[in-house]
């Protein structure tokens, strides 16, 4: 899942901002990576203690560690 967001970030940078995408495709890229692994975390500490996963729960974690993962990837 990391590379296909990862590719399909880098290449809707380079279609659509040719120049500003190559600055921004890094911390992007990190970002979505960043959510992607929150999830997996959250998905098997949910499987080893046996508890029910909860929609909501995932798009929210996806949706905040997104939103983390570009400010440490600029750092």
């Amino acid at each position: 899942m990391g590379i296909i967001a990862q590719q399909l970030v880098a290449g809707a940078y380079k279609i659509f901002l040719p120049f500003i995408g190559r600055i921004n495709t890094i911390p992007a890229i990190y970002g979505l990576t960043f959510g992607i692994g929150k999830i997996m975390d959250y998905y098997i500490l949910a499987k080893i203690n046996d508890t029910k996963i909860n929609k909501s729960d995932i798009e929210k974690i996806f949706k905040t560690s997104r939103e983390i993962g570009p400010h440490e990837g600029k750092s």
